[in-house]
């Protein structure tokens, strides 16, 4: 996928560490995709509501939540948009668990670049959310 396809994906990040959802935000950005990213599963929650996204990236562990729950949570409203999780959990009860919330990737911290364009770029194609 080209980065001018990417412009036109729109992706919700939540997490909650400053510097990683910065270096994330720099990295897709870069990338030309539309990019929203918060710190709080309040925050991630109200916005996967209000707004579309073609793909949500959560990490797991957040100060107001568990981005597990967060998940489900999109799931009652949301059953189409891949959910990818990028999260410092390494286990694969977590991946498993992130799974059968409805995620369709788990990425561990840390990470390459590379392999998390690439990731999106694969469920964004199979689920056919490639923006407007």
């Amino acid at each position: 996928m080209s980065a001018n396809n990417r412009t036109s994906i729109r992706l919700l990040y939540v997490e909650d560490h400053a510097d990683t959802r910065e270096l994330v935000f720099s990295i897709l950005r870069d990338s030309a995709f539309e990019i929203t990213a918060v710190s709080t599963f309040a925050e991630g929650l109200s916005l996967a509501r209000a707004r579309r996204f073609d793909v949500y990236l959560l990490d797991n562990k957040l100060p107001d939540g568990v981005g597990i729950t967060l998940c489900r949570e999109i799931r009652k409203f949301d059953a189409e948009t891949p959910v990818i999780f990028c999260s410092g959990y390494t286990d694969g009860v977590h991946q498993s668990t992130a799974r059968l919330a409805g995620a369709q990737a788990f990425i561990t911290k840390p990470f390459d670049a590379y392999d998390l364009l690439s990731v999106i770029e694969s469920v964004t194609q199979k689920s056919g959310r490639r923006g407007d």
